[in-house]
């Protein structure tokens, strides 16, 4: 393993966040704010202003967490699992946390 290899590890390591740590209703203001300002943007007539807005919405990472988090509540309230078991469900909401702290 190469020494950039290894940093790469370590600085992954750091960034990691465990999921049950992680301020939810921070979170969900957060986002909500943000989709208010967006809202405000476009009803103003300010198309610019709202667009920018949008695309900082999708780039967010509070917005990544909140739209995992859905993901994996409305998996979690199907009847029948499509993708499998629900070992599986979690461990590919394990993958997208892990790629959303990177």
């Amino acid at each position: 393993m190469s020494k950039t290899d290894f940093e790469m590890m370590r600085s992954h390591q750091k960034n990691t966040v465990e999921w049950n740590q992680i301020n939810w209703r921070k979170v969900q203001k957060s986002v909500f704010k943000m989709q208010k300002r967006i809202y405000r943007a476009f009803s103003s007539g300010d198309e610019q202003k709202g667009r920018r807005l949008q695309k900082t919405l999708i780039k967010s990472y509070y917005n990544r967490l909140l739209s995992v988090r859905n993901d994996y509540e409305e998996r979690s309230n199907l009847s029948d699992y499509s993708y499998g078991s629900k070992t599986s469900i979690s461990s590919q909401l394990r993958r997208k946390t892990l790629l959303l702290s990177r």
